[in-house]
């Protein structure tokens, strides 16, 4: 087994694993600081871990894929270390986000709706934007600001820098014909901020969830009903950022 440190969110994590895929899966945060979170990845874990990525190539209507242990690991990783950072009001999210001007916005919603496309439509169409994450930022608490950070879990395309920034808005995207972003309240949003976040089964896990989402009430939250061209992109940004 291998050893290695990274750094996300400001914290430093010991990762023991089985295959040196999985540090160059992670070279852009690799650290030589101490840590102070240790995770190790074991057998019994790669095989339930397997068996999920299957299960949800299924679910989400594609053909069922074959995961081998090492193809697998750095997924297993990642829930250890959301496990640990959970503990530490640091939450994974499902989300692309994007970055402009010093600032971060998150589009969220259930896979297959289209958030990688339409962060890869900022990039075409609103000159100065990149990707912060396309897939799996974590989101902390700082100072009474919240900040979204790069992981290396950032979606097929690894789209995603090692940084981290303000949070400025959240955008729960929808498909619709006719592209049109509006202000919604923060209680309209929590359910999907649920859905799309990582948190462990039972009651207390829960209430620990709710009371980090309720940190994050003063984040802009906005709706989008989108199709997958350019203009959809625009709409976006003209009610999202604020020059």
């Amino acid at each position: 087994m291998i050893t290695f440190n990274i750094k996300i969110a400001n914290t430093i994590i010991e990762i023991t694993s089985f295959y040196n895929s999985s540090k160059l899966f992670c070279k852009d945060y690799l650290t030589t600081e101490e840590a102070s979170i240790k995770v190790k990845v074991n057998e019994e874990l790669l095989k339930e871990v397997s068996n999920e990525l299957s299960d949800n190539d299924v679910l989400e209507g594609r053909e069922r894929g074959k995961y081998s242990f090492e193809r697998s690991e750095p997924s297993a990783i990642l829930r250890l270390i959301c496990i640990e950072l959970f503990k530490r009001n640091i939450v994974l999210f499902h989300g692309a986000t994007v970055a402009y001007n010093g600032k971060a916005y998150m589009f969220t919603a259930k896979s297959g709706t289209g958030k990688s496309t339409h962060a890869k439509l900022w990039l075409k169409n609103i000159k100065g934007s990149y990707i912060l994450n396309g897939d799996k930022p974590f989101i902390f608490l700082k100072d009474n600001i919240v900040y979204a950070c790069g992981t290396p879990w950032s979606g097929k395309e690894r789209y995603g820098i090692n940084e981290i920034l303000p949070l400025e808005g959240i955008c729960i995207l929808e498909r619709d014909n006719i592209n049109h972003c509006e202000p919604i309240s923060f209680s309209e949003a929590i359910n999907t901020l649920m859905k799309q976040s990582f948190h462990e089964k039972g009651s207390s896990s829960l209430l620990k969830m709710m009371t980090f989402l309720q940190s994050m009430k003063d984040v802009k939250m906005y709706h989008l009903g989108c199709n997958m061209k350019d203009e959809a992109a625009l709409v976006s940004f003209k009610t999202m950022v604020k020059e």
